[in-house]
C-alpha cells in the first residue's frame, strides 16, 4: 500500500476574484485516521507555512481558509478550516489580477523521463513587476517559502507532512525535493475570465 497521500486546497480571493491552489502532501506513512491527519495538516499549514505564503502575495489577497482530504487508500472526508478574518497578503502593492502571478517550478522524475510540476502563485504585487522581471525582494521571499515547503513540517509534535507532485492515475506520490521559480511571470487564461 502506497503512503497516506493529502490533498490541501487554499482559498482565496485577490482583486475581488476567488482563487484556489491545490497542494499534496504525504505523511511518510499509513494511518488509519484520515480525518485527525487532515485535521494536523491544516493546522500545520497554518503555523508552519501560512506566513510564508502570505509574504509572497499582494495585500489585495486574502487567504478564506484551507481545505484538507486524503485522497488515496479509500480516501477520507474533506475537512475545513476557515480563518477567522481574512488574512491578507504581505506583499506591498495590489494586484489587478489574480491571472497573473509569479510560477513555481518543481521537477520530478517518473520512469525514464522527467517531467515538471507547478505552483502558479495567484497574483503579484504592482510594487513586485517592473517590464516583466519579479522584484529581488520577491524572489528572495519565493525562496523562503520554497524552503519551507520542501522540509518536513508539523502542527507541534504531530505527523510531519512533506510537500510533493501527487500522480493519481498511478497512485504515486514524488517528494519535491527542489523548488524553482520561473524566470517570468506566469499567465492563466481561465483565470481572465469571469465564472459565474
Amino acid at each position: 500500500m502506497a503512503n497516506d497521500v493529502f490533498q490541501l486546497i487554499i482559498g482565496g480571493n485577490v482583486a475581488g476574484q476567488p482563487v484556489e491552489n491545490v497542494l499534496h502532501f504525504t505523511n511518510g506513512g499509513t494511518l488509519t485516521d484520515p480525518i485527525n491527519q487532515a485535521v494536523e495538516l491544516n493546522d500545520a499549514f497554518e503555523e508552519d507555512v501560512m506566513d510564508a505564503w502570505l509574504d509572497v502575495l499582494p495585500e489585495n489577497y486574502a487567504i478564506m481558509g484551507t481545505k484538507a482530504k486524503q485522497v488515496n487508500n479509500g480516501g477520507g472526508p474533506t475537512v475545513a478550516k476557515i480563518q477567522p478574518a481574512f488574512t491578507l497578503g504581505h506583499r506591498v502593492g495590489n494586484a489587478d489580477t489574480s491571472a497573473v502571478g509569479p510560477v513555481l517550478l518543481i521537477p520530478y522524475q517518473n520512469g525514464p523521463r522527467w517531467f515538471t510540476g507547478r505552483i502558479f502563485l495567484p497574483g503579484v504585487s504592482q510594487e513586485d513587476i517592473d517590464n516583466n522581471q519579479l522584484d529581488a525582494a520577491l524572489i528572495t521571499a519565493i525562496g523562503a517559502l520554497n524552503t519551507i515547503l520542501v522540509a518536513p513540517f508539523a502542527f507541534g509534535a504531530g505527523t510531519n507532512f512533506e510537500y510533493g507532485i501527487y500522480l493519481s492515475d498511478a497512485d504515486v506520490f514524488k517528494d519535491a525535493d527542489a523548488i524553482s521559480i520561473s524566470s517570468k511571470p506566469g499567465l492563466q487564461n481561465r483565470r481572465l475570465r469571469p465564472v459565474f
